[in-house]
């Protein structure tokens, strides 16, 4: 019985146009998802609900980024293995040829050896106890990135996202890499004349 229906599937047209069809049903999804993010949004607004209208943007943003996110995670689509095996070889040879590293470096020797760089499709996570460094490491490495990218001239651009902390947080803890001064001081004002 299966055998008969899986003989009139591949008979099909429907099976002909199988990655075509892949693709549209993705995009649909994509669409509907980003629709029910706005009615969402919509009836937040019309609702009246508790949040502060700067809370129900940064609601309506982080599903708008889960959106765009699972949007491009999706882009390859299917590939052979030769054309896979065919390209990290000629990756790796460039790469010996011109003594670049695989990924984008983090600006930490021992840990560019072990991850070679962050790669396009990493998602890296940062854990650890409360007042750890996880910031202010994550800025050294945004900002080490940034640099490479600037020196090679690239016009990739390097971002940070928090959901804990505001912009002026994270301004503060930028400035505090460069400036070795306590972010907590940048943010109260208490800096002295000569760290101006």
């Amino acid at each position: 019985y299966l055998y008969k229906i899986a003989s009139k599937y591949a008979e099909s047209s429907f099976a002909i146009n199988l990655p075509e069809r892949g693709k549209l049903i993705k995009s649909l999804h994509i669409e509907r998802k980003f629709l029910d993010a706005l009615k969402s949004a919509q009836e937040n607004l019309v609702n009246r609900k508790s949040e502060e209208p700067a809370e129900k943007i940064e609601i309506l943003e982080r599903e708008l980024f889960k959106i765009t996110e699972e949007a491009e995670n999706d882009k390859g689509g299917f590939a052979s293995i030769e054309k896979v095996i065919d390209f990290s070889i000629s990756h790796i040879r460039k790469s010996k040829e011109e003594g670049l590293a695989r990924g984008l470096p983090t600006g930490f020797t021992d840990l560019g050896k072990i991850i070679s760089g962050f790669q396009n499709s990493d998602l890296v996570i940062i854990a650890g106890r409360p007042s750890m460094g996880k910031t202010s490491f994550a800025i050294s490495v945004a900002i080490n990135a940034a640099e490479f990218l600037q020196q090679q001239k690239s016009e990739g651009v390097v971002a940070i996202f928090s959901l804990e902390m505001s912009s002026e947080q994270l301004g503060a803890r930028v400035l505090s890499v460069f400036s070795g001064i306590n972010s907590n001081k940048i943010l109260s004002g208490m800096v002295d004349a000569d760290d101006l």
